[in-house]
């Protein structure tokens, strides 16, 4: 779970058959990943705004598990307050939005995403051929990371966070 040395056993060494140097740059290349994925996660959890889903004011007013579910509604306020902080857009209009699996599923379970999702799968800007890309709504890419942190509130559900990406600017929603 962490980045430690490459451990190459002396017999391992000495044998041909194994190419040293391409298994110790596959973990390598792993460990770097990771690293740049916890600083950039690091990073954007330390933000200093914070949307919660509609009724929720603070993560301890979750009591049950899944009661205050990422939604269609929570995203599209997201996007209306970063449009007021005239936060700029790619340069498609859009901006990212990176969730849980957890808040991946809920997204999909909610009727009002379900409403605009219906209709003709292939021709539908939700889906996408990406396998990281997993939606494309008129505000957002929204991308799934199982890497996000997950903290337990003082009942001990689990609170999800997605990250809101402007181009130079960052945000968090729970």
């Amino acid at each position: 779970t962490s980045v430690a040395p490459y451990v190459l056993e002396r017999f391992d060494s000495k044998m041909g058959l194994h190419d040293a140097v391409s298994r110790v740059s596959k973990h390598m290349k792993r460990d770097f990943h990771k690293t740049l994925d916890t600083f950039v996660k690091d990073l954007l959890n330390a933000g200093s705004s914070t949307m919660c889903p509609r009724g929720m004011t603070a993560a301890n007013d979750a009591t049950a598990k899944g009661q205050y579910p990422l939604d269609y509604e929570t995203i599209s306020r997201v996007a209306k307050t970063m449009d007021e902080a005239n936060l700029p857009t790619l340069g498609d209009g859009r901006r990212v939005l990176v969730a849980t699996p957890t808040g991946m599923k809920q997204l999909k379970d909610d009727p009002q995403f379900a409403r605009y999702a219906h209709d003709f799968e292939s021709k539908n800007p939700l889906f996408n051929s990406y396998r990281e890309l997993k939606y494309v709504l008129p505000e957002w890419y929204i991308f799934a990371s199982n890497t996000l942190d997950k903290t337990a509130n003082s009942s001990g559900v689990a609170i999800h966070c997605a990250h809101a990406i402007a181009p130079g600017v960052l945000g968090i929603g729970m």
